[in-house]
């Protein structure tokens, strides 16, 4: 069995609940899914506080929370029903899974049917290349993602307006690749089959070389 794969636009805890409770809600039964939360996106100085925030805001929907602050430590022997993988600079967070082999323990979670969430440079990661994200976020190792999307890299933060589309259909062309162009009220479903459904409060645009950009609908 295959798991599906969330992948929000990287907005407060308000704008991302509709992706928020679609998550819950793969989940059937009166138990309540574990999670292992990732902030390595993040600064270590910020890890304490930024479990803190994830427990307040989300722990009711998951009965146990842990953290894996450093992937290196991370005992691979561990599974949870969730990995929920935050944001913060893209181009840290690949390095770390890369350099811990976390890349595979994360493969095999989704193979074996576990659920993937990646918020902002956690969504990012998981699409096929990180060069989506501003110079200062990219790796010192390798730019290139996880791939776990079939091909798709992915733009966070994305606003519809006239500026962003031209600049993502720019970084469309130049990376010759499909892109997922999320805001921070949005989110994508990637399911075990590999459809894709767009889910929150504003629409998912898809950018492809030589193709006017237009809203995700079902892939």
């Amino acid at each position: 069995m295959i798991g599906s794969i969330f992948l929000g636009g990287g907005g407060s805890a308000e704008q991302s609940k509709p992706l928020d409770d679609a998550l819950v809600a793969q989940f059937d039964g009166p138990a309540q899914p574990t999670c292992l939360y990732i902030p390595v996106a993040m600064d270590e100085a910020k890890h304490a506080s930024a479990h803190e925030w994830f427990v307040g805001n989300y722990g009711g929907r998951f009965s146990t929370v842990d953290i894996a602050g450093r992937l290196s430590e991370f005992d691979m022997d561990r599974k949870f029903d969730v990995i929920y993988i935050g944001g913060g600079n893209t181009g840290r967070l690949l390095d770390s899974i890369y350099d811990s082999g976390f890349d595979d323990y994360l493969t095999k979670h989704i193979e074996e049917g576990g659920v993937v969430y990646g918020g902002s440079a956690g969504a990012i990661v998981l699409g096929r290349t990180i060069l989506t994200t501003p110079d200062i976020e990219h790796s010192v190792r390798s730019n290139e993602g996880l791939d776990l999307l079939d091909g798709w890299a992915i733009v966070a933060h994305y606003d519809d307006n006239n500026a962003d589309r031209e600049r993502v259909a720019e970084m469309s062309a130049q990376l010759g690749s499909a892109l997922l162009a999320i805001s921070e009220d949005a989110g994508v479903i990637v399911d075990r089959r590999g459809a894709m459904e767009s889910v929150g409060h504003s629409s998912v645009f898809v950018f492809e070389p030589g193709q006017n950009p237009h809203p995700l609908m079902s892939v």
